[in-house]
């Protein structure tokens, strides 16, 4: 057995191929979201000439207000055109998005027009860091009452 094959064998087992995006040294945007509304947007910036943006490994963190003027153009994108395909793209059609969760990105090479691209990294609901992200408890509070109400 190859060292590959061993990622492809048995019961939900896959491999992800996603290309290297060499602007990742300059960090990634991590987008925490109460359902549907995003509520902070954290800049996780490598330390000099690493990749990884994880507190262990030494990455710096700067929060930002989910309407930051410098992240407009992904926000507006992903609020508007990408939040209500997530769910149907996983063929949950009609579920709700999770009650909090992440979006990550990381810039891919600039556009035509000298602005930023973006692209999706990760979604994530399991390990979110909500302890770190005390101030957005009112948003997740009342999102969870309003869920719950709904039922």
């Amino acid at each position: 057995m190859t060292f590959c094959e061993q990622y492809l064998e048995g019961n939900g087992c896959g491999l992800v191929d996603q290309r290297f995006l060499p602007r990742v040294t300059e960090g990634e945007l991590s987008v925490s979201i109460v359902h549907d509304k995003p509520v902070e947007i954290v800049h996780k910036k490598p330390v000099d000439g690493g990749v990884s943006a994880t507190v262990g490994a030494g990455a710096s963190c700067v929060s930002y207000p989910p309407d930051d003027a410098q992240f407009a153009p992904l926000m507006h994108a992903f609020v508007s055109e990408d939040l209500p395909r997530i769910m149907p793209a996983l063929g949950m059609d009609g579920e709700p998005l999770p009650l909090v969760w992440e979006a990550e990105f990381i810039l891919g090479d600039k556009q035509d027009d000298g602005t930023d691209a973006y692209f999706l990294g990760e979604l994530n609901c399991s390990c979110v860091g909500v302890t770190n992200q005390r101030h957005v408890a009112d948003a997740m509070s009342q999102a969870a009452i309003d869920a719950v109400s709904k039922q």
